[in-house]
């Protein structure tokens, strides 16, 4: 891939991530997003219930759309976005796995998935390529 290709490409898959935090944001808004089955842990159960993770799935939607309008800090904005998937998911893949009867654990590994992802499109952003940086 070029570098002239690589920044409309970058931008999109930005754009696919912070797509992915609003539909959680509005999944818990619709209330489609629950934790119901009871979880050996009732913290972690509370936790993952919680309003908290609506707000911080839309506020990180917003500060990548927000870096990408104005061509700053998308390598900060990014990496908050990998901060919250991974916690998320790893939160997510616990109280799976310590509920009873068990649950599909297909979420949190999607949501490892886009982890990873958005780790190298984070990576990516901090990179440039070779003509931007005057090499």
């Amino acid at each position: 891939m070029t570098p002239a290709h690589a920044q409309p490409f970058r931008t999109y898959l930005s754009l696919t991530i912070a797509a992915a935090h609003a539909a959680l944001a509005l999944l818990g808004i619709f209330g489609r997003l629950t934790y119901a089955i009871p979880s050996r842990y009732e913290l972690l159960r509370e936790i993952m219930s919680s309003q908290m993770w609506i707000y911080l799935h839309a506020a990180v939607a917003l500060v990548i759309v927000v870096a990408l309008l104005t061509h700053r800090r998308e390598t900060t904005a990014l990496g908050t976005s990998v901060g919250v998937w991974a916690v998320w998911s790893f939160l997510s893949l616990i109280w799976g796995l310590s509920t009873d009867p068990p649950v599909s654990l297909v979420g949190p590994t999607l949501a490892g998935m886009v982890t990873t992802l958005a780790y190298i499109l984070t990576l990516s952003w901090a990179t440039k390529p070779a003509n931007e940086a005057g090499e």
